[in-house]
């Protein structure tokens, strides 16, 4: 079950501040709880979430595929090429851009953007504060410049023992001498289980 944060006045202005997007309009965001939050803002999210979640099991089965079979280099693959495939591919399936980012990035593609930054460092605090990264969400609704509406979501990641052979403090030396060959400025590094790695993000353009 979704649950939209409502942030504080000071929170929400300092996201306002960031946002490269310009915010004409924020939608309520709630719990099921609050009878003004409109039916179809669960449909978006319900969508987001679909995105997110097949985004994640697709990824893991070709890591786990691939880690069974020819071991983690063999996985660095997986991140370095097949991902974005399967993020583009759902991407245009579903009518929306779906991916990862994280304030520690692998892939300098992927670093968040001036709304999705301060919404990962929120996520660090309450991870800090001992929420479950699966558990953090948030979701806006803003119109870009003139006029187009889009939903934006993002979903934390939380880092797995599966994550640790290329994400962990100790990564064996042949993996990490082709880590530094693929990504020169890696920081994606230094991971413990149950960190936050992450964010699934999602922007779903709204029909005007």
């Amino acid at each position: 079950e979704v649950f939209f944060m409502n942030p504080p006045a000071s929170r929400r202005a300092a996201i306002l501040a960031a946002a490269i997007l310009t915010i004409a309009a924020i939608a309520a965001v709630a719990t099921d709880s609050d009878p003004e939050t409109p039916d179809v803002d669960k449909e978006w999210s319900a969508t987001c979430r679909e995105a997110c979640g097949r985004l994640a099991g697709a990824l893991q089965a070709e890591l786990m595929k691939a880690m069974r079979e020819d071991g983690p280099e063999a996985a660095l693959a997986v991140c370095n090429e097949i991902a974005p495939a399967v993020a583009d591919s759902l991407s245009r399936e579903l009518g929306l851009r779906v991916g990862r980012t994280s304030l520690r990035t692998r892939n300098p593609a992927n670093a968040p953007d001036a709304w999705e930054r301060p919404v990962l460092e929120d996520f660090a605090r309450r991870v800090d504060d001992g929420v479950a990264p699966g558990d953090l969400e948030y979701a806006e609704l803003a119109v870009r410049p003139g006029g187009a509406r889009v939903f934006r979501y993002m979903k934390g990641i939380g880092t797995s023992g599966l994550c640790l052979r290329c994400h962990g403090a100790r990564i064996e030396e042949g993996l990490a001498a082709r880590l530094r060959e693929l990504y020169p400025e890696d920081a994606a590094v230094g991971f413990a289980a149950g960190d936050l790695r992450g964010a699934f993000t999602v922007s779903l353009p709204l029909p005007e």
